[in-house]
């Protein structure tokens, strides 16, 4: 299991692990300890400043401090109101016992003179406040202002753990050491630019149930299926794709091409008569001349629309143009077939809206995601993982939410994504995706299985090619870097970005 935990659901474990017997100081020892441990790994570390809160998290940082003190110089500061629970008096006797200067907040800034690295211990997961209400975020704003790297315990603090709001400077976060799960607000915006290496220390708490987990190597892995040996191409499916506008002929090509290298067996385009001719689409896409509008939009005629009725799965939308029907989407719809609607597709749902079923998968980035709910972009990006259930709910349908840590979902549970990085950030990537869904799609496989398995094959595509492209990378080069993306998959590499499983 790779959870995602939500704060009520890290209290919960919390709670079901003394409620069996398992001490509140034991939990915040092992925790410490871990904190400690991840400090003497780092190389080049002489001289640190903990900041401890008036809850758990400054309980470890004082643990963390007492067993960091026996082998280099530590201050610990207590900036604001010392921690209350019980046997926090003890713990910090102990710290100083063993050698770590205990100042409060005026000595802490004068010792990030010296300091080399910076323990957060402020606030926990429980924050809700604001910026300003942090206690000693002087330190840590001078802590930005220097560039001192900071390594964090559980959360930034500031950092809203449900979200990944945050409202504080650019903290230099190198490292958060988490315990027991990751938390939303890790992988939240911009609360991901605040958490750095993410390390997942086990303290002894029990699974339980989760509402999100973030996609491990070995469970991409266990997604593949094996080529069918004695099969054919068309048993590997077979994605047909409607879009092209006069506006943006390349884009269906975009899509379908990537349907191809992540497994389709057959794909085919559909786009306006007028430009099947000029697509340049590579040899093995089957180009069809559609039935168009003056506008050069499509509209399909009837042989069109039983053409494709005899697909696996489709994508709808890449270059589809603004000037469609409500018809459309109406035709497309009632086929009943797995569908993958993106970009202009998303357009006209937007325009249209209706419940879709959950054959159908919605691709949205920010924006479209916000005008899909009409929001604001800022209001989808504050609760991300809130806004991919309310869209899940709204039109019934599997949902990708893409950006910086890509969300997927079907129904209750929602899988982060954990490969690809800045390099996807480029016209055409979009399209890219929703051909590789739709591939999956077309092999049978489940919704969530195929929208997960695609951004995550997706992702490791774009940092193959910005391997080779830095960052001159086209969504050409993602296709391109399908084929190594697929090595990746078959071998369980481990994604930059994802959670580290960590033992003291």
């Amino acid at each position: 299991m790779t959870p995602v935990w939500t704060v009520a659901e890290s209290r919960a474990r919390d709670a079901e692990a003394t409620a069996a017997g398992v001490p509140f100081l034991s939990l915040m020892e092992r925790a410490g300890g871990f904190v400690a441990e991840a400090v003497r790994r780092r190389p080049g570390t002489r001289r640190v400043l903990i900041l401890a809160g008036p809850g758990a998290n400054g309980g470890d940082g004082l643990v963390a401090a007492r067993l960091l003190a026996r082998q280099m110089p530590v201050t610990l500061c207590v900036p604001g109101r010392f921690p209350g629970f019980l046997g926090a008096a003890e713990l910090l006797r102990a710290a100083q016992a063993y050698g770590a200067d205990v100042v409060t907040a005026e000595d802490g800034l004068r010792a990030l003179e010296t300091a080399d690295l910076v323990v957060d211990g402020l606030l926990g997961t429980g924050f809700r406040g604001e910026w300003g209400e942090v206690p000693g975020r002087e330190i840590l704003e001078r802590t930005a202002d220097r560039g001192i790297p900071v390594y964090a315990i559980d959360i930034l603090s500031g950092v809203a753990a449900d979200t990944g709001e945050y409202g504080g400077p650019p903290v230099p976060v190198e490292a958060t050491i988490t315990f027991g799960a990751p938390k939303w607000g890790h992988f939240g915006h911009p609360g991901a630019l605040r958490t750095g290496r993410l390390l997942v220390a086990d303290i002894g708490l029990a699974g339980g149930a989760a509402g999100g987990r973030w996609m491990h190597p070995d469970l991409a892995a266990a997604s593949l299926r094996p080529p069918d040996r004695l099969g054919s191409k068309f048993g590997r499916g077979r994605v047909i794709v409607l879009g092209g506008s006069a506006a943006m002929p390349g884009a269906p090509v975009m899509a379908g091409y990537a349907a191809l290298r992540a497994g389709a067996g057959l794909v085919e385009l559909l786009v306006p008569a007028s430009l099947a001719g000029r697509l340049g689409a590579p040899a093995p896409l089957i180009v069809h001349p559609g039935g168009e509008t003056r506008e050069q939009t499509l509209s399909p005629s009837e042989s069109d629309w039983r053409r494709v009725a005899r697909a696996s799965a489709l994508v709808v939308g890449p270059g589809l143009g603004r000037r469609i029907p409500p018809g459309f989407l109406d035709r497309v719809l009632g086929l009943g077939l797995p569908t993958v609607l993106d970009a202009d597709g998303l357009g006209l749902l937007a325009r249209y809206p209706r419940r879709v079923g959950r054959h159908v998968v919605l691709t949205p980035h920010s924006g479209e995601m916000a005008r899909l709910l009409q929001r604001t972009v800022p209001a989808v990006d504050g609760n991300r993982r809130q806004a991919l259930l309310d869209a899940v709910e709204r039109y019934d349908a599997g949902v990708v939410l893409k950006g910086a840590f890509t969300l997927s979902g079907a129904g209750e549970t929602v899988t982060v994504n954990t490969s690809g990085g800045p390099e996807l950030a480029t016209a055409g990537t979009g399209d890219v995706l929703a051909g590789i869904v739709a591939a999956f799609l077309a092999a049978s496989l489940p919704s969530a299985q195929a929208m997960a398995l695609g951004a995550y094959l997706h992702g490791w595509a774009g940092t193959h090619a910005a391997d080779r492209q830095s960052r001159a990378v086209t969504a050409l080069d993602v296709i391109d870097s399908l084929g190594a993306a697929w090595k990746s998959l078959q071998q369980k590499d481990w994604p930059a970005g994802a959670p580290r499983q960590v033992s003291a």
